[in-house]
């Protein structure tokens, strides 16, 4: 991973589901982000990557996994 930088403050969002993902054109996905509210699934964020971004978010994500199983 390089090093990134936060010129502006960037919010967190709570997301509690992914309700689904679109191929869009120029090899991108969509990812459509939910969270309940009042019972209620409500779209929170769109968030538009390259497919390419997709296996990196997979690799750190078993990568995080595996560190969680060695450390208990």
């Amino acid at each position: 991973m390089t090093d990134m930088i936060e010129t502006v403050a960037v919010h967190d969002t709570f997301i509690t589901s992914l309700e689904k993902i679109e191929q869009l054109a120029g090899n991108c996905l969509r990812f459509y982000l939910c969270a309940r509210d009042d019972g209620e699934n409500v779209l929170r964020c769109k968030l538009v990557i390259p497919a390419e971004c997709f296996d990196e978010i997979v690799r750190q994500r078993m990568r995080m996994m595996t560190e969680l199983r060695q450390a208990s």
